[in-house]
Formats: C-alpha cells, sequence, structure tokens
C-alpha cells in the first residue's frame, strides 16, 4: 500500500519517466533483499540472483556473469566438499574468503 501511495504521489508530482525507473529498480532490490530466501550474485556489480530454500540444489550458475556460487555458504561453488571442509581447506590453504554476507543473513 505504501509503495502505491508513493507511485501515486510521483505521478501526480510530475516526476521524470527515468527517475520513476530508479525509484522502481531500488524499491524492487529494496523488496528482494528482504527475502530470507533471495540469494544474489556474489559477483560485484552483477545484479542477478536466485531464489533458494535449504534443500534446494546449491550451486547457482549465474546467467549474467557465468560465474557459479554455493548458495549455502555463500561462497565460491566447492563441488564435491560440504561448505565446512571447504571453509576448513581454505583456512589450512591461506585462501581469503569471497562471501559477502554474514552466515547469518
Amino acid at each position: 500500500l505504501l509503495l502505491l501511495l508513493l507511485v501515486q504521489d510521483f505521478e501526480l508530482s510530475g516526476v521524470a519517466a527515468e527517475d520513476m525507473a530508479r525509484f522502481d529498480a531500488v524499491a524492487l532490490k529494496a523488496g528482494l533483499e528482504s527475502d530470507p530466501q533471495w540469494r544474489c550474485c556474489m559477483t560485484p556489480d552483477c545484479q542477478n540472483g536466485v531464489f533458494w530454500r535449504p534443500g534446494d540444489r546449491n550451486v547457482f550458475n549465474c546467467e549474467k556473469c557465468r560465474h557459479e556460487w554455493c548458495l549455502q555458504c555463500r561462497d565460491e561453488a566447492h563441488a564435491g566438499y560440504t561448505c565446512a571442509q571447504y571453509e576448513q581447506w581454505k583456512v589450512e590453504n591461506g585462501e581469503v574468503t569471497t562471501r559477502r554476507y554474514s552466515e547469518g543473513n
């Protein structure tokens, strides 16, 4: 309802179409990011993503940037290893994590 009222206010105030499109993009992004099942691509500057629930397939192959990510731990895809095993391997090998989010998000 609030979004609808904001849209009506924009239309009545004569806001330019490009500004309205920018507002729509921000509103969409905020709506997606507020959904706990939404996982965005972890590649910087990639706006693609997927809805995911625990139990779904863990690997996300981004059609936009072509990178593969693990949706469980939100790190690079690690076929053949659990998230814990992959994290341990990184610690043992001095690898820097590529996670953009903490485990809780």
